[in-house]
């Protein structure tokens, strides 16, 4: 071969080799590369969809709106069924007095007329606050799910009932105050009266 040639074919081995070797590296980069890629998506925790935080919130706050529910129902069963108790004591008090009263020759016709209407008062008022306990439930069946708008309007209605109850206590307090009460004063006063005076037999005794 001269020598012409020669330098010619080491020239294009040289080239052939520099090329090979620049493609093995490029292969090795990119090897390289993914692995670490592969790698580091495994080490980390893959993010999650933004639907399954939404959800996870919604049930948190569900959770805690069906608590407050729960707290209020009970609460108010506690109280009601206290006012219940106290209720029926003074309505046995007040049928009790009145038969005494009687015996012992007193007019009660308006006390038990004030008293009949005490007890429809309080009727009532059982009424609406039965009403105002099952308007809760409805609104706790709401409490949770997607009637976000649902549970709004239930909840209105659940603080409308309540206002309604209220109202009715304060008209039983008020017919206690305003009716059964002074009668019970009036007779009371008769009483005292009739303590004081002298009886019949007295006066006849001091006559003869």
């Amino acid at each position: 071969m001269k020598k012409k040639d020669q330098i010619l074919f080491n020239c294009l081995t040289i080239v052939a080799l520099t090329f090979v070797v620049g493609i093995m590296f490029g292969v090795a980069s990119v090897e390289a590369q993914n692995t670490n890629n592969s790698g580091g998506a495994q080490g980390q925790v893959p993010e999650r969809p933004i639907n399954e935080k939404r959800q996870d919130a919604l049930e948190a706050r569900c959770q805690r709106n069906e608590d407050r529910i729960d707290d209020q129902i009970n609460k108010l069963q506690k109280n009601q069924q206290n006012r219940i108790n106290a209720y029926k004591q003074i309505t046995n008090k007040f049928d009790n007095l009145v038969v005494n009263l009687e015996g012992q020759g007193y007019d009660t016709l308006a006390l038990e007329s004030a008293v009949d209407n005490f007890k429809l008062q309080l009727e009532s008022f059982y009424a609406e606050h039965e009403r105002l306990m099952s308007q809760l439930q409805n609104t706790r069946n709401y409490a949770c799910g997607d009637s976000e708008g649902q549970f709004r309007g239930e909840l209105q209605k659940a603080r409308e009932q309540l206002r309604i109850a209220h109202q009715k206590r304060l008209e039983l307090r008020r017919c206690f105050v305003d009716e059964v009460r002074p009668l019970i004063l009036d007779i009371r006063e008769q009483m005292q009266t009739r303590l004081q005076s002298p009886s019949e037999q007295e006066i006849t005794e001091e006559v003869n």
